[in-house]
């Protein structure tokens, strides 16, 4: 195995390593501290490898696509619940659940998209890379979840997996 994939596993275990500590003990990560968080990831992940340019022409079109269609994907999400009903409170519909709620998701969004494309970039070639950082990115993915999840019975554990999956 070559040392950069080493490096990589290493990598992908460390942050999966931090997310569960996170979501055992500590309940820090969420909101705003949690993009810092992707931030820190991607600074580290830059400063430790190196990144190649990507040779593809239409990287600019297809970036812009998939912030495009996330911003997307968010506003159909939210207008379709504005008809169904998202939340019943009052306070959900107003400014301070747009800094609070509306805004750290898609910016959570975003950057876990691209910690995920450059990772997975770097791990092109190998199996177990591949799947250590598809692993680790679905953690990031479900950390909200645990903090709200139950798993006192085997019910709450079986309910907390098929909506993971």
């Amino acid at each position: 195995m070559k040392k950069g994939y080493i490096r990589l596993l290493i990598f992908c275990l460390c942050i999966f390593s931090v997310i569960l500590l996170d979501t055992i003990f500590y309940k820090i990560l969420n909101g705003y501290i949690r993009i810092g968080f992707l931030v820190i990831l991607l600074l580290v992940f830059y400063k430790f490898y190196v990144i190649e340019k990507d040779k593809t022409r239409y990287f600019k079109e297809v970036l812009f696509e998939i912030i495009f269609y996330t911003i997307l994907y968010f506003i159909l999400f939210y207008l379709l619940g504005l008809i169904v009903g998202l939340h019943k409170t009052p306070n959900y519909y107003n400014l301070t659940s747009l800094k609070d709620v509306i805004i750290p998701m898609i910016l959570f969004c975003i950057l876990r998209e691209i910690l995920r494309y450059n990772l997975l970039c770097k791990a092109e070639g190998n199996k177990l890379c591949i799947i250590l950082v598809v692993f680790t990115i679905f953690i990031i993915d479900i950390c909200d979840d645990f903090s709200v999840a139950s798993f006192k019975t085997q019910y709450d554990v079986l309910k907390f997996v098929a909506l993971a999956l």
